[in-house]
């Protein structure tokens, strides 16, 4: 019972999601208010979907990128150019850390916006 209350934090995506955030980007976690994490994979009409919103909304320092689940980082920059992906708000994940095959919604591409007591609350980028 111990064990359980103690890891369930972690069984949602929301939990993995800020878990992740904060081991592996805590130190930029202050500079924005919203992170767009956008896998490479999956349905083709909601990577175009995303890649339209990452268009419209990269230079908005308000917003990270983390682009995750690459089929190559070669293919992402002939897609959305060197220069893009150049960005300081823009992080690819090679290691897969913001995709959770266990989760549905890690399928889609996701829009974090922070919360008041700093963790983030997601829902599918639409």
């Amino acid at each position: 019972m111990l064990i359980y209350s103690c890891t369930n934090n972690v069984h949602n995506l929301k939990g993995l999601l800020n878990k992740q955030l904060h081991e592996h980007y805590s130190v930029l976690l202050s500079q924005y208010s919203h992170i767009v994490i956008i896998p490479r994979t999956g349905c083709h009409s909601c990577i175009g979907e995303a890649d339209l919103f990452f268009e419209e909304h990269r230079a908005n320092k308000d917003y990270l990128f983390i682009f995750t689940k690459l089929i190559s980082e070669k293919q992402l920059r002939i897609e959305l150019g060197a220069d893009a992906l150049s960005l300081k708000n823009v992080k690819i994940d090679k290691l897969n850390l913001f995709y959770f095959a266990e989760f549905i919604e890690s399928e889609y591409p996701l829009l974090l916006k922070r919360e008041s007591e700093g963790n983030y609350e997601y829902e599918i980028l639409q």
